[in-house]
């Protein structure tokens, strides 16, 4: 029983958070991108203009660095810890300080194993780390360049590949990381399901930096 309600709360609790994401995505005009600050939530080295000038690995090392003990990635990983300190997940760790202390730290580890492996890959392949907003108007056509960003990365040089980075570090982090939860939720079946979430939320997290701009602003939405 204990092991099918964190199955069933590891489930849904991305998918409540990828709702969210898209609801709040629909709020927008669907209009060509503008500059803006990036939303509150998200790594400022994660959004970038059309046609950025490369990193060097030394610049993509601190985008990761940051991504990983900035405000922003420390206040993600406490909502998320929060999360599931409310949900009892997993249910065999404590509640109270004990149990928030170890869901922390296992959120924060499993941060920084994803982030090493994402740099690790972005600076062999040559990849850059950065989300580069849609040059290009409509909504649907700025949504699915936010979904096509899951599958598809932009090089160094600006031309388009395979996103080795995402696929890399959304399956090979929970082959790491789920060693530190209890053994019923390290499974095979739970490895692929935590690869496949962590990707399908990278889309939902692309479509809010793609119209964060006029989410910000309050625009209404609009359907060209």
């Amino acid at each position: 029983m204990c092991v099918r309600m964190s199955t069933r709360n590891r489930i849904l609790r991305p998918y409540t958070a990828a709702l969210i994401g898209c609801l709040s995505s629909v709020g927008v005009w669907a209009q060509a991108p503008t500059d803006a600050k990036p939303s509150p939530l998200l790594s400022t080295g994660f959004v970038s203009r059309p046609n950025p000038e490369a990193l060097t690995p030394g610049q993509k090392a601190e985008l990761a660095l940051k991504g990983t003990i900035g405000p922003r990635a420390l206040g993600n990983r406490l909502l998320l810890a929060g999360i599931d300190q409310w949900q009892g997940d997993p249910e065999t760790w404590p509640g109270g300080m004990e149990g928030f202390g170890r869901r922390l730290g296992f959120r924060m580890g499993q941060l920084a194993v994803r982030n090493s492996i994402r740099l690790g890959t972005d600076i062999v392949f040559k990849i850059d780390p950065r989300y580069d907003r849609c040059d290009c108007a409509g909504f649907l056509q700025r949504t699915r360049h936010a979904w096509k960003r899951v599958i598809i990365s932009r090089s160094d040089s600006g031309r388009e590949m395979f996103a080795f980075s995402n696929f890399t570090a959304a399956y090979a982090t929970p082959m790491i990381t789920d060693h530190w939860r209890p053994r019923e939720l390290n499974t095979w079946d739970q490895k692929l399901q935590g690869g496949t979430v962590n990707l399908g939320w990278r889309g939902v997290t692309n479509m809010v930096r793609e119209f964060w701009p006029e989410m910000k602003r309050g625009i209404p939405f609009r359907v060209d």
